[in-house]
């Protein structure tokens, strides 16, 4: 299996909303590590009174690359 970069991201204080982007990235089926070795599991957090969201995976190639994923499946979403 390849090296694969383990990202750890607080995307943002967007309230909670880490079950929304699951279901959009593939729902429940990534949040554990499948056949191929990839995961992507978003966490609802809470950071000094403020909501967020913060994402562990494996799936991009950078953080540049999620945000890149992320802006195109929100897009399409509208």
């Amino acid at each position: 299996m390849e090296n694969k970069t383990e990202l750890n991201l607080l995307i943002g204080y967007i309230g909670h909303k880490a079950d929304k982007l699951q279901e959009m990235f593939g729902g429940e089926s990534l949040r554990k590590e499948n056949e191929f070795g990839y995961f992507l599991r978003f966490t609802d957090v809470t950071e000094t009174g403020n909501e967020g969201v913060r994402l562990w995976t494996n799936h991009f190639e950078s953080e540049e690359h999620f945000y890149e994923v992320l802006n195109t499946t929100l897009l399409l979403s509208l």
